[in-house]
């Protein structure tokens, strides 16, 4: 998952999907990917190659489509859309969107505004990041069963419920796909 094959898959998703389409040229493109996100670049790749850390992802996404391209922190994007359409519509105080698959992604809100690029799945616990312990990736790889992980998963939430004071909590991720874990 080098930067340039990534673009290069994007380029061939979004031939597909413009394919036969009446689309504005100046039309941009947003990408979300998994770390903090500065100036159009990645600062950090916990969860993916290294490769992308000061990559000008905007730039060269935008190169391989031939379209502006925006960049955001992927966590931080699906708190947008829960904010403006899902469970963080209309409502005040402090909303946090935690995504848990690969690692713990989060996206953090007051009173519907984006607190960009907050990356709670590496709070501390028990002397190491969250998501090496409790995100959805490590589960399988500790080979927890769910009532285990759910207990782990419990205390990196008390954590997080200490720090931040959430009015609501939203959970999302590729756990949610395993129809086991409902």
């Amino acid at each position: 998952s080098t930067p340039d094959a990534v673009a290069l898959t994007i380029r061939s998703v979004i031939d597909k999907v413009l394919d036969g389409r009446e689309v504005p040229a100046d039309l941009p493109v947003g990408c979300g990917l998994p770390g903090v996100v500065k100036k159009g670049r990645l600062m950090t790749a916990a969860n993916i190659d290294a490769g992308w850390v000061d990559w000008p992802a905007e730039e060269r996404i935008g190169e391989a489509i031939g379209r502006r391209t925006w960049i955001i922190n992927d966590a931080d994007a699906a708190g947008l859309a829960e904010v403006a359409y899902g469970a963080g519509r209309d409502r005040p105080g402090t909303v946090l969107l935690l995504t848990i698959g690969t690692g713990i992604g989060s996206a953090l809100f007051l009173d519907g505004r984006l607190i960009p690029n907050t990356e709670f799945g590496h709070l501390e616990m028990r002397g190491k990041g969250a998501e090496t312990l409790v995100s959805g990736a490590a589960r399988e790889r500790r080979k927890l069963g769910w009532k285990r992980w759910t207990q782990e998963f419990n205390d990196y939430i008390a954590r997080v419920e200490l720090y931040f004071s959430p009015d609501l909590l939203i959970y999302g991720g590729g756990v949610s796909k395993d129809r086991k874990s409902t």
